[in-house]
Formats: structure tokens, C-alpha cells, sequence
């Protein structure tokens, strides 16, 4: 038994600055867990929420003085808009359902902060408290969306929570030293066409693109593009306005947002996200009736630019519009969900 297991303590928190900002900046650097877990963006998600959490509880394992784990868990409702879990699980999830959940559904990976020599033991032991302080909460399921680990996966599966593929992310890798016009003669035939007649026409067009600070860039702009786009798509609920306005705001020192602009009107918008050598495409808008060419292919054309220009290993963006991304040269990354029921029976069509 390590040292660390002998005096393990777990304690729940309401919130993440009850802990010293260095220490748990140390733990994330430790667990190579993504930006999605770095400070910024937990106290972004914990102070405006972009799907309304009930409450809030930041499991934490302590070894002595030492936080070597911790897990954000969300007791939230309507944490299924996209119908994924379900149809993956068999569990009903209605827009009802109360959840404990981490991470929160728009983050794109689920990891337990910690050092990858910690999970054994502290992963397991705030696995149970997951569990348990769900069942305390009223929530019919404690559940771990996005799991690509197969440690955690293994890990979930000791302490009884249930697995199930749930679907994919995408990102392409970049060779070092690769040029925007080598990269787009190397997508798939279809993707390649479009990208050069969508380059082309953007050119021919009174057109600007760029990659700004978020305290340089029109933040209102992109939100309210974003909130039209999934409105439009039939998830109204997923980007809110101001909560995202809010969010992105209070990520302005770890975010930059594209802009593409038709004679002067912003058509199309996104939030990138830097990871040491990985790009994050987390969030993306866009208005086809105010240009001549399609915004969402300038997005990624200007998203893949600044990749390669400022010598990043790997674009990520996100999941979902599979077919597209496959297009624009995006392979798929298999995720999981892990998920305990508590009080919800299964369904009778299960195929869990």
C-alpha cells in the first residue's frame, strides 16, 4: 500500500478557490489532464454555467497537507440535449433526469485530475464519493461522460459504474513543417475541393479572417452566433448568450477567437483553446446568409493557419458533424461514458 493510500482523506468542496490556486495548478500540470481542466476555465464553468447546475461539489483526495486528486461534479438536469447518452446506454435521461455529472457536457475529455501514478487509489477512492455524494443529491445517476483513458474506463468499471461507447471527437495531427497548401492537398478529395472553391471565394470577396484576444475580439458577436446556430440545429439550450458571453470573458487569458468577416459583418465565429502542442476548436458559430462563400470552411481554413503557423502538433475540434470533419481531414477518437445508476431502473429495451 502506498503512503498515499494509507492517509487518503476525501473532503467535498462548493468551490474550487476554497483551494490554494498553486497547488491545485501544480496537481493539473502533474496529471497532464487538458486546458478543460486548467483554473481558468473550471472557475469560468463554475461562475457561469452554460447548461444551470443545482449544485456544485469538487471531489478532492488529500494525502497529509498534499491535494493529490479531484474531480468537478455537476448536479445538473437536461444534461442529454443531443439524446447521446441515452440511445448509447439504455438508461433513461430525460430533460428532467437530475445527474451528478463531470465533466460538464461541453467539455470534450473526462479525466481525474491527478498523477497518472494516483488513479489506483485516489481515482477509485473519489470514484465511490462520486457515487455517493450523487445518491445524497437526489441525482437518479452519477456519470463520467467523454472517457477516452482506458485506465479511468477499467477503473470505473471496478467501482460498478457501467460503460458504453458514447461517441466520437475528431482531430488531425500536423507533420512538422507542413504548409496550408500541402495540408489541403492532402484531404480527402471531396474536402480538398471544397476547401480550395471556399479559399477562393473568400479571396474574391471583401472578406477578412482572424485569430484574436478575446479582449480584442467581438465576444457578443461570436456568443450570439453560437446561441443562432444550435437554436437552429434543435438545441436552443446548449449555448445561452450570456452565460457563454460570461464564460468566455473570464477566459480571455487562455482563449483567442476567430473571426471571419464579409464586409464588415461577422459571419462566422470560434473559440480556440491552446493545450501545450494541441489546438481546441471548442465553439463555433456561423451566419450563411451574409456571404457569398460558406463561413463554417473559413472557420477551419483559418483554424488549421493558426496551427501550423504557430507550430502545434494536433487541431481538435470537438465532436459530432462527423461527415464534414471526416471531409476537412479530422479522424474520429472513440469516447466513453460511465454511468452508476442509483434510483432510475433501466429501460425494458436496454442493450447495456
Amino acid at each position: 500500500m502506498t503512503a498515499v493510500a494509507q492517509d487518503l482523506r476525501v473532503r467535498a468542496l462548493d468551490s474550487l478557490q476554497e483551494i490554494e490556486r498553486g497547488a491545485y495548478e501544480r496537481l493539473h500540470v502533474a496529471s497532464g489532464a487538458s486546458v478543460f481542466y486548467s483554473w481558468q476555465f473550471l472557475v469560468a464553468a463554475e461562475l457561469s454555467p452554460l447548461l444551470p447546475y443545482r449544485a456544485l461539489r469538487y471531489l478532492t483526495a488529500w494525502s497529509g497537507d498534499a491535494l493529490v486528486a479531484l474531480m468537478p461534479a455537476y448536479l445538473q438536469e437536461n444534461v442529454d440535449p443531443f439524446g447521446v447518452i441515452e440511445q448509447t446506454t439504455g438508461f433513461p435521461f430525460t430533460a428532467a433526469t437530475p445527474v451528478m455529472l463531470t465533466h460538464i457536457m461541453h467539455a470534450t475529455e473526462t479525466r481525474v485530475v491527478c498523477a497518472p501514478h494516483d488513479l489506483p487509489v485516489a481515482g477509485a477512492a473519489l470514484l465511490r464519493a462520486m457515487r455517493d455524494t450523487a445518491a445524497q443529491a437526489g441525482a437518479h445517476y452519477a456519470a463520467l461522460l467523454n472517457v477516452l483513458s482506458p485506465e479511468l474506463l477499467e477503473l470505473g468499471k471496478q467501482q460498478g459504474y457501467a460503460s458504453a461507447a458514447m461517441w466520437d471527437r475528431f482531430n488531425a495531427p500536423l507533420a512538422p513543417g507542413i504548409t496550408m497548401e500541402q495540408l489541403v492537398e492532402n484531404l480527402p478529395t471531396k474536402g480538398r475541393w471544397e476547401m480550395k472553391r471556399q479559399r477562393r471565394k473568400f479571396d474574391q470577396s471583401d472578406s477578412t479572417k482572424a485569430v484574436l484576444p478575446v479582449r480584442e475580439a467581438d465576444v457578443a458577436g461570436f456568443a450570439e452566433l453560437c446561441f443562432r446556430t444550435t437554436k437552429k440545429n434543435g438545441t436552443p439550450d446548449y449555448y445561452p448568450v450570456e452565460p457563454m458571453k460570461k464564460l468566455v470573458a473570464l477566459c480571455a487569458d487562455i482563449a483567442r477567437v476567430i473571426e471571419i468577416r464579409s464586409a464588415g459583418q461577422l459571419c462566422g465565429a470560434g473559440i480556440v483553446f491552446p493545450d501545450r502542442d494541441v489546438l481546441h476548436f471548442w465553439a463555433l458559430g456561423v451566419d450563411y446568409e451574409l456571404s457569398d462563400y460558406s463561413p463554417y470552411c473559413m472557420l477551419f481554413s483559418t483554424l488549421y493557419e493558426h496551427a501550423i503557423d504557430n507550430g502545434f502538433a494536433t487541431v481538435e475540434v470537438g465532436r459530432t458533424n462527423r461527415y464534414i470533419k471526416e471531409r476537412l481531414g479530422f479522424r474520429p477518437v472513440q469516447l466513453h461514458s460511465l454511468i452508476a445508476p442509483l434510483t432510475a431502473p433501466l429501460k425494458e429495451t436496454s442493450h447495456v
